[in-house]
Formats: C-alpha cells, sequence, structure tokens
C-alpha cells in the first residue's frame, strides 16, 4: 500500500471515529428529551468549585425538550455523513474524497465564525487541520487527474478524436 493511501484510509478512520463520538452525543440528547433536566442534573448540582462545569450544568438545566430534539437529530445527520466519508475513504473511492472536500470546505465559515466568538488553541487546531486536509485532498485529485470532475485521460480522449482523423478514409476530402 502507497503511503498516500495511507494517509487516505488514516483520515477515513479519524472520520469513523468522530461519527461513533456525534452518534453517542445524539443519543444522549435523544434520551434526555422525555426527562426533567433539572431532576436529571440535581446529584452534580454546582457547588462553586468548578466554574466552566458550573456554567454548563446551569445551561443544560434550561435546555428545551425541543432544542435537544433538534440537537439530536442534528448529530445524526452530521454522522452519518462523517460515516459515509470516513467509509468511503477506507474503500479508497473518488466520490468520498470529492464528498470530505465539500463538506470540509463548507464547514470552514462556521469554524470561523467559532473561532471569532470564542477564541481557543483548540478551534484554531481544528481549523488549520481541516484545511490541510482539504488542501490534501484537492491536490491528490488533482494530481490523479480527478480534478476538476473527471479523469484526466477521459478529457484527452474527446479533443484528441476531435482533431485527428481515425482512417486515412476520413482524412481524404470527398469525392464527386
Amino acid at each position: 500500500m502507497k503511503h498516500n493511501d495511507r494517509l487516505i484510509r488514516v483520515i477515513g478512520v479519524v472520520k469513523l471515529v468522530k461519527a461513533a463520538f456525534l452518534f453517542s452525543f445524539a443519543i444522549g440528547a435523544l434520551e434526555l428529551v422525555h426527562k426533567d433536566m433539572r431532576a436529571w442534573l440535581a446529584p452534580i448540582a454546582p457547588d462553586g468549585h468548578h466554574h466552566y462545569l458550573d456554567r454548563a450544568l446551569a445551561k443544560l438545566a434550561t435546555v428545551e425538550p425541543r432544542t435537544l430534539h433538534e440537537l439530536g437529530i442534528g448529530l445524526l445527520i452530521y454522522g452519518t455523513v462523517f460515516t459515509v466519508e470516513g467509509v468511503g475513504l477506507i474503500m479508497r473511492k473518488v466520490w468520498a474524497e470529492y464528498l470530505t472536500v465539500g463538506v470540509t470546505i463548507s464547514l470552514i465559515p462556521l469554524e470561523l465564525y467559532e473561532l471569532i466568538e470564542g477564541r481557543s488553541l483548540t478551534k484554531f487546531i481544528v481549523i488549520v487541520i481541516n484545511v490541510a486536509i482539504a488542501v490534501y485532498l484537492v491536490d491528490r485529485l488533482r494530481r490523479q487527474g480527478h480534478w476538476p470532475f473527471r479523469h484526466r485521460a477521459e478529457a484527452e480522449a474527446p479533443a484528441a478524436a476531435a482533431s485527428e482523423p481515425a482512417t486515412a478514409a476520413d482524412a481524404a476530402p470527398p469525392q464527386a
């Protein structure tokens, strides 16, 4: 297996791991839809010693069931997209590379907005990794002749056929 194929498969495995986490969070969110959040959070009530945890729990206690339901469904959809990307990349399918490029690039503006709203090194690193993956995949598709959207040999064949006659009979002028 070539190094490039190994890297594609690593990206695919990372996508599947992300999908597993998203599915776990989705199931958790959907399980909480029918629960009384305040009663459910009572055993881990804020104690003042953990500022960030206390803030997160206070926000979680006020989440509406509809919001949890929408979050759960969104996470399921996102997890499904990651699963399709991951399986396709592991199987080394060109369509999976296109899908990964499209999804990754489409989410970068949202990630940039999140970075601006709440600056963090982790968010910055995630953006850099996603941009690097997109650039790598576009470069890989270009080197293999699949960018933009068709194989180089297919693109050159019609042009060559149109410019050169196929046989000597085709090259002869028509006789009257």
